[in-house]
């Protein structure tokens, strides 16, 4: 059944079931966690007879679980679906655990090591997390994803269940709140955005993450990832429609570049984009209101309507905000 928004659940992914990436009309929903704040098990219930001792005794069971989290995969309509036609590098649109897996398998699906022949695909430069790199596909499928809450167990949870998504970028970021189980996880965020290294050793931003958060949310991260706010920047209130987005984006665009010639920054190879010689997340901040409901337009949700032949309708996917 489709939904009113042009957008419908057509799966829900757990970690151990197969991943597809959803077609267009759809979007996909994964339970990145659904344990507590502090992740399960919790430090020091151990022998008192609650799930936290069959989490330690089964690691991949059920009752071990991430801070609340929540991927949105939709379709993307801009990007081509990769040739269907394998080359001799046969991984090329696997999901990366399986990518892992055929690679000490050595590709003959035995697990074994006869016969295997080694991959001598030169590895990717540690210099550069480039762009080409960051588009998200499922299979040969393009995807975009949304990331609900970042906390302290998201690299555990990359590892466990996202990598199975093939998660190369996180497309947008929303964040609920500014307690550890939904911001901790920030900093290990800086590998899945796009970024490289120029000749003077200085890290040059790519794609800046889009990220929508509450005003005391920023205020409670300028405290305790200053450093990423910093190498962030603030694109104001999020807009409700497209129009409104662009035009506010062109303005922003305008500001930085005023504001790199004033503060001196301007001759920098990426002018505003440079960060400087410590590799961080980089995010595009926009404030959500705190006093009302508020629809917000994301970017990203237009290339699933692309996807569907919808790109004129004035309703995508709609998100909104609600004050609690």
């Amino acid at each position: 059944m489709r939904m009113s928004s042009a957008f419908a659940i057509r799966h829900s992914h757990i970690a151990s079931q197969p991943v597809q990436a959803p077609p267009p009309g759809y979007m996909s929903l994964t339970v990145v966690g659904s344990g507590v704040s502090t992740g399960v098990p919790v430090i020091g219930h151990l022998g008192l007879g609650c799930a936290c001792e069959d989490a330690v005794a089964d690691p991949s069971g059920p009752n071990s679980r991430n801070n609340i989290s929540l991927l949105i995969t939709l379709p993307r309509g801009d990007l081509p679906d990769l040739p269907e036609v394998r080359t001799a590098s046969t991984t090329a649109t696997m999901p990366v655990a399986d990518q892992m897996k055929a690679e000490n398998d050595g590709g003959n699906g035995s697990g074994g090591t006869a016969g295997a022949v080694r991959n001598t695909t030169p590895r990717p430069s540690h210099s550069c997390f480039a762009v080409e790199r960051s588009s998200n596909y499922i299979g040969a499928k393009p995807v975009a994803h949304i990331l609900i809450d970042c906390g302290k167990t998201f690299r555990d949870a990359y590892f466990k269940v996202m990598i199975r998504c093939n998660i190369r970028a996180v497309d947008t970021l929303l964040l609920t709140h500014g307690h550890a189980d939904a911001v901790a996880g920030l900093d290990d965020l800086r590998d899945l955005q796009s970024m490289h290294m120029v000749s003077t050793g200085d890290w040059v931003v790519d794609s800046f993450v889009p990220t929508y958060l509450s005003r005391s949310t920023l205020k409670t991260l300028e405290k305790s990832v200053d450093y990423i706010i910093r190498n962030s920047i603030k694109s104001g209130h999020a807009a409700s429609t497209p129009t409104e987005h662009a035009a506010r984006l062109a303005e922003c665009l305008q500001q930085r570049e005023a504001q790199a010639v004033a503060n001196g920054t301007a001759h920098k190879v990426g002018k505003w984009r440079n960060i400087g010689i410590r590799r961080s997340t980089a995010l595009e901040l926009f404030y959500m209101d705190e006093e009302q409901p508020l629809r917000m337009h994301l970017p990203i949700t237009t290339t699933a309507a692309m996807a569907d032949g919808t790109a004129a309708a004035p309703s995508d996917l709609p998100f909104y905000s609600f004050p609690v």
